[in-house]
This record gives structure tokens, sequence and C-alpha cells, in this order.
């Protein structure tokens, strides 16, 4: 502080003004200018920055199921720090630097810092450690590499909570059945509050533990679904692909913009799963798909479908049970006597609501008697249980278990 008095000295007497002995209103003059011109920053003593109060600026992050991110701003006066110290103010509280190569991180750190005119470090090892650069984000929003030891704000973020395993949780599944491909089922796998999302190749096995295949980024159809299921939505989501390098190991996602990307893996994102051409299949089986007045429905972890309101689709029983077991692994009439799942109530909402009848699945293959006819269970209009012939054309309700295997 001596070389800092010493020049503001000088500079008070080069315009006459003598820092010793003046008159009081001279005296008041000197302060009023000493106080009015602010000492540059790098002049300025700093606190420990791993003791001093930072303006902490919150932002909980709904596309990662409420994760927290926080901005470490300074009050006037204090200082900003180089990228070490930054990372290990974030590892002292227990949490992390915000990365630079993961969509969520990105979109936050642009509401926190960019729309600020900020500008922040992010985590990441460049591609050459020996260089000395490390990542920020510009006041524009952009990644950049540069040195390492500016002094620049940051972003922390909350550690990855505990999750449930990913192969049990249960989904919010929301569904879309796309006419364009004979009504072939593509499914959103969203969580509730307090879920995880997880990696590209977590996503994967989970659609093909589920009999389903990750949507894939090289098909219109599946681009346009997964514009309605996840860009409208904002959410990203992973696409499947093999990139043109495969040891790249990057992996193809939509963003919430609703574009193609090849980024990192391992990042938590969305992910949608859609059925393996069940509808072709029956199609080659002469079992026609409707494309349009079918009433979906999930309830106790049953996927439920009604097929179909405007009467197009009416089968005989038999005709009724290869339609759903065409669908796909797991699908098949409901069973009327199940009720740990809740069934019959399911087919009541979908049925007996709009005064339909419905067949329902055959508890087995006998007859009601040694030489009389077949007959086969339904729920009537009226949603009683009735037992007729099989042969008439008939409404329907497939299901399938969420988590069938």
């Amino acid at each position: 502080m001596a070389e800092a008095s010493c020049a503001q000295h000088t500079s008070l007497a080069r315009r006459g003004i003598s820092p010793v002995g003046t008159a009081p209103m001279l005296r008041m003059r000197m302060l009023a200018l000493l106080l009015a011109v602010a000492l540059p920053s790098s002049m300025a003593a700093c606190a420990d920055p791993f003791t001093y109060t930072y303006n902490k600026i919150k932002y909980d992050n709904a596309e990662e199921s409420g994760r927290s991110y926080t901005l470490y701003d300074i009050y006037p006066g204090g200082c900003l720090w180089n990228f070490t110290t930054a990372k290990a103010i974030c590892e002292q509280d227990g949490l992390q630097l915000a990365p630079h190569g993961e969509a969520q991180s990105l979109a936050v750190l642009r509401e926190l810092c960019a729309k600020n005119r900020y500008t922040c470090w992010m985590d990441g090892v460049p591609a050459d450690p020996s260089a000395d650069l490390c990542y920020l984000m510009s006041q524009e929003g952009d990644v950049h590499l540069q040195g390492c030891d500016q002094p620049v704000r940051f972003v922390c973020r909350d550690q990855q909570a505990a999750c449930s395993d990913p192969f049990t949780y249960t989904y919010n599944k929301i569904q879309y059945d796309n006419s364009e491909e004979g009504g072939r089922i593509y499914t959103l796998y969203d969580i509730y509050p307090g879920g995880c999302l997880w990696n590209f190749t977590t996503a994967k096995a989970i659609c093909e533990q589920d009999g389903l295949e990750l949507a894939p980024h090289g098909e219109a159809q599946s681009l346009a679904v997964l514009r309605e299921l996840c860009a409208k939505n904002r959410y990203t989501c992973w696409m499947d692909g093999v990139p043109a390098d495969p040891s790249s190991d990057l992996c193809y996602l939509m963003s919430q913009e609703g574009d193609v990307h090849l980024q990192g893996c391992d990042q938590p994102v969305r992910f949608v799963c859609r059925q393996r051409a069940a509808a072709g299949r029956a199609a080659a089986r002469g079992v026609a798909v409707p494309t349009e007045g079918v009433l979906s429905l999930s309830s106790h972890d049953y996927d439920y479908r009604l097929y179909t309101v405007d009467a197009a689709v009416r089968m005989s029983y038999h005709g009724a049970v290869e339609f759903c077991q065409e669908l796909g692994a797991g699908w098949d009439l409901v069973p009327y006597w199940d009720d740990s799942s809740n069934a019959y109530a399911a087919v009541l909402q979908l049925c007996s609501d709009l005064q339909f009848t419905c067949w329902l699945k055959r508890k087995d293959d006998s007859r009601t008697g040694s030489s009389g006819p077949m007959l086969c269970p339904l729920m009537a209009a009226d949603g009683g249980l009735q037992m007729q012939g099989c042969e008439q054309d008939v409404r329907f309700v497939c299901r399938k278990a969420q988590r069938a295997t």
C-alpha cells in the first residue's frame, strides 16, 4: 500500500493539491477525491478464497431431477480466482465444478453465467493436458480453452445423488403411437422427482430388457417422434447409432432444440425405446394393426390398449389373442381373474365406461361341457362378465407388464 499511497501523493501534487498542511476545505476535497477513485481490484487485499462469504446463486435443474448448481459470485471488493482454486473450493464444499462436456451442465451455465454476461470456469481435461489451458464459458455462452491462471467466476454442482437400480426403477412412461409406421409404439422413459437419468449404455440395455430397441438417429420417422416426445418438452434424449469413428467414445443424442449431435456417452440423459417392428411382423401374418382409434392406459405397472374405438378392428376371440401376441413380447389379452394388478378395473375404464363389449383372456382351454361349444369370456357393455361364443367379432384390450422381460 506504500506504493499506492506514494502514487496518489504524486498525482495530487501534479494537480496543485498539497496532501499535507492544506486548509480544511482543500483537505475535504482531497478526501472526496480519494473516496471517489476506487483502487484497482488487483491492488486490493483478497480474503482467503476458502473462507470468503460468496454471493451464492442457486439453480435447481428440473432436467436432472432438481440437481442444484451454484454460481459463486462475489460482492464488491471480492476477488475472482484461477481454475485450480475454483475447483478446490467446489470440492471443499462437497460439490464438483460443473463440467463442459455435458449438455445439461452447459444449459445451466448459459442461464447462470452467459445471461449475466459472466465468464465461468468449467471442469474437464483438454486433449493436451500439458498445454496449461482450462475450459471456460464465455460471456456469449461459448466454451473455450484459455489460460488457467486468470480470475474468473465459477459454478459448482451437487454430486450425483444415490440412484435406484435403473433396471427395476418405475419410470414415468409416455407413449406415442406413430401412425406413419402402422401404430408402432415409441416410449419416452421419463423420471419422477428424485429419479436418475442414465448414460447411453444403460439406456440401451433398459430398452433391450423390455423387449424394445433404443430409437435410432438415422430414420426420419424416429427423428420425427423424438421431436414430439423430447424436443417439444425441452428434453435431451439418447438415440441409437454407431458413429463414423466407433473409438471416439461419442454417442448420438437429440438436443432440446431437436438437433442431433455426437456427445460424450457417460452423461445422464433421457431416452426413448420403440417396438422392434412388431407392426411389420403382424402384417406379415395377415393381422392389420390400426393406425387410429386406439385408447391407451397405464395402471398398476401394466400398459393397456383398446382396439379400437371406431370399431374398425373387431375380431373373434382367437383372432384377438393372435393380434395382441403379435404386438411383441409380453403382450396378450387381459386376464379377467388377475385381481393383483386390478386388471378388470382397467378394462372397465376402457370398455364399459364407453359402453363397449370387449374380449378378456380365458383361464384355460377347457370346454363348458363334454360336448358343448367352447365359450370365451367377455365384458359386457354394462361391465358384467359373460361367457359367450368365441367366434363373434368383438372389441378387445391388449396389455403388457411395463417391466416385461
